[in-house]
């Protein structure tokens, strides 16, 4: 992965005048496109290992992905 563009990146400050750390990438293992929204919420667990191929779904638990990008929004936004 190339983080050139971060790397040289302009050097910004938040509101608070705080720097802004450089960005992250984060990949959470065995996860697709909707592990990322709702749909974990719908369905019972049984159902999401049943269709979640054709849902976009990882392999992933779902609630733990959802716990997992929740933790890093919180990260995130604690540098606002």
């Amino acid at each position: 992965l190339n983080n050139s563009l971060c790397d040289n990146a302009e050097k910004k400050s938040n509101f608070n005048g705080n720097p802004i750390p450089r960005s992250k990438l984060h990949v959470i293992a065995n996860t697709k496109h909707q592990n990322f929204c709702d749909v974990v919420f719908w369905l019972p667990k049984l159902a999401t290992r049943r269709v979640g191929r054709f849902l976009a779904l990882g392999s992933a638990d779902g609630l733990e992905a959802q716990e997992r990008i929740i933790n890093f929004t919180i990260e995130f936004l604690n540098h606002f």
